[in-house]
């Protein structure tokens, strides 16, 4: 690059590669150990179902006071829907093993 920008923007000719010879696009997800399938888990042991039954008895908790609905807005439930749909994603991406199948103990 022969501009007057090229000392602003430092490209590295050769960026690292990934697996395949693609650069990486989730590197923090390539390298965290993944469980294998059968090494499953409870609900109760899953983040992303406490996160949403907190946020459901939360969402309750509004409806059945109404003392409370003076505090809540349209804007203010657009912004928490964001915000929830966004703390799923993370979870999401942080998740390592599935939850068991089936109602049994085990």
């Amino acid at each position: 690059m022969n501009n007057r920008f090229s000392h602003e923007l430092e490209i590295p000719p050769n960026p690292p590669l990934g697996k395949g010879g693609t650069p990486p696009v989730r590197p923090f997800i390539e390298k965290r150990e993944v469980k294998p399938p059968n090494d499953s888990k409870h609900w109760y042991q899953s983040k992303t179902i406490w996160f949403n039954l907190i946020f459901i008895l939360a969402s309750l908790l509004t409806t059945v006071a109404p003392t409370l609905e003076q505090y809540t807005s349209a804007e203010m439930y657009g912004v928490l829907a964001t915000a929830v749909a966004l703390i799923n994603a993370l979870l999401r991406l942080i998740t390592d093993q599935p939850i068991k199948q089936g109602g049994g103990r085990g």
